[in-house]
């Protein structure tokens, strides 16, 4: 396998926890040209969480968030459970599992998130979502009225987003809904700006797909995936601007799967991270870095992670700390960002 991951996604029931993308429309765009750009960034190793080691605690990690008491939470997609660490690599404890009690997973996809208040939100089954305090303690399910969601965030339990890849009613084509805490939809914003009329329904629920991220001032940033178009809305739903990325390579499908040219998008204090789908090259895939408030783009780094492993997230804390992970050898890894 070369650094192009394939992902599927199936038209109803995911058979498969990678899912993914979308393309989107604004009114106004910041173009990026990459031929002037510098590696601005580099990464020193800091700490590895290997899934292998302990027999009786295994993982693949898929996605990670961390609260505000430093705790570290693992998304594992195939035990279904939560494995919970400090920022120093210690093991705290796990919640979740298999199975369709209240607190179970049924299918636990890789998008999840934390909001203000470490209340974490996580998608079960492809249009529930499963709510749990940072202690790991179950409190409730809600279920918007879509058929899919692709990724969540939240400031808090008022103000959660989601993606939705498919309604149910098929009136409503904004890719970004906002719900409550009782999963009311009670906005919706952001459109895909290619005619997906004649698209399969695979193929269109691709490009429908996008990774949403909130900062602490609760402005939305949400990814085209399909063709790295980024944008910023306020929580009125009012767009603040857009980026046109540059990248040497296009999105391409084969069959039902798709190659994505960004994997994903995390906001910290000041800055707006992409990581990019493609091109990995001997030092990892390369993260673009955004000013959060203008859009420009600051430079850029690599993720230092073997290219021929699957490296499906990036989360920032503090524009200081860079996690990420290889799926395949079953290893989180915690960076320092230094400036050059």
């Amino acid at each position: 396998m070369n650094s192009k991951l394939k992902l599927k996604i199936s038209a109803t029931v995911p058979n498969s926890f990678f899912l993914i993308m979308l393309i989107l429309s604004c009114n106004h765009n910041n173009d990026v040209d990459i031929s002037t750009q510098i590696e601005t960034f580099h990464l020193t190793k800091q700490l590895v969480i290997d899934g292998n080691i302990n027999d009786s605690n295994l993982f693949s990690p898929v996605n990670i968030v961390v609260d505000k008491e430093n705790k570290i939470f693992l998304a594992d997609p195939y035990t279904m459970e939560i494995k919970v660490f400090t920022t120093e690599g210690d093991y705290l404890f796990d919640f979740g599992g298999k199975g369709e009690s209240p607190g179970k997973f049924t299918f636990l996809f890789y998008n999840f998130a934390i909001d203000t208040n470490n209340l974490i939100y996580f998608i079960n089954n492809e249009n529930k979502i499963e709510i749990f305090d940072n202690n790991g303690s179950y409190i409730k399910t809600i279920k918007p009225n879509v058929l899919s969601i692709f990724d969540i965030s939240a400031y808090d339990s008022l103000n959660i987003y989601i993606n939705q890849t498919t309604t149910l009613n098929g009136n409503n084509k904004n890719v970004i809904l906002k719900i409550n805490s009782s999963g009311e939809i009670i906005d919706s914003f952001g459109y895909v700006n290619t005619d997906l009329t004649d698209f399969e329904i695979w193929k269109a629920k691709h490009y429908r797909s996008c990774a949403i991220d909130i900062d602490n001032e609760g402005f939305i940033y949400y990814s085209s995936i399909a063709d790295y178009n980024i944008f910023k809305f306020n929580q009125n739903g009012n767009l603040i601007y857009s980026i046109k990325g540059d990248i040497p390579f296009d999105v391409e499908f084969e069959d039902h799967t798709i190659i994505p040219v960004v994997w994903d998008l995390c906001v910290s204090e000041k800055y707006l991270y992409v990581l990019w789908g493609q091109e990995g090259q001997n030092n990892g895939n390369r993260v673009d870095v955004y000013n959060k408030n203008t859009g420009d783009l600051i430079g850029y780094f690599h993720t230092q992670l073997p290219t021929d492993e699957r490296n499906p997230f990036i989360e920032i804390i503090n524009d200081d700390i860079f996690y990420t992970c290889s799926f395949d050898s079953c290893k989180l890894y915690q960076f320092k960002i230094i400036w050059d």
